[in-house]
């Protein structure tokens, strides 16, 4: 199959993705697990894991300032974070759903501004785990879900109305 009809096919699922009300049941799943699994490695995290914490928010800002692979670098961030909280639950239960949010992310990093907005709120998570402030890590990590709940939405709207950058 041609590179032509590869994106055919990549844009048809990311359509259907964007569409699916299992993404909305998703990020509700996420404003629980994640919210928490922020505030867990805030009390938790090692040196190392703080170190990983911090490793994977330079991955993500170096690849948004590339522009390439942003989404798949947001992902290994919450990865990092949920592995940090030093409960394995946290970290199964978002692996189990990766390749989903990878999809997501890939749509909604067309957002004009999308990743930047990440970015910054990525480093509020990563500073207050790093500061071991739980109730920080949680609210900035709730900031966040929040924020991909309406950018999902300009990406579900952008959809509707035939924008071609999806």
């Amino acid at each position: 199959m041609g590179v032509d009809g590869r994106r055919a096919i990549e844009r048809e699922h990311l359509e259907r993705l964007l569409t699916d009300t299992a993404v909305d049941d998703l990020y509700e799943f996420r404003m629980l697990l994640e919210t928490e699994a922020a505030a867990r490695a805030a009390e938790r995290a090692g040196p190392q894991e703080r170190a990983e914490v911090a490793a994977a928010l330079r991955r993500y800002e170096e690849a948004a300032e590339a522009g390439v692979d942003a989404y798949r670098r947001d992902v290994e961030f919450h990865a990092a974070v949920a592995k940090a909280s030093m409960n394995s639950a946290y970290s199964a239960a978002l692996a189990a759903v990766s390749n989903t949010l990878v999809a997501v992310r890939r749509a909604t990093d067309t957002v004009p501004g999308a990743v930047q907005r990440a970015s910054i709120e990525h480093q509020a998570i990563a500073e207050f785990i790093l500061e071991r402030n739980s109730e920080g890590a949680r609210a900035a990590m709730v900031v966040h879900i929040e924020t991909a709940r309406r950018t999902l939405a300009v990406a579900r709207a952008a959809q509707r109305h035939g924008d071609s950058a999806l």
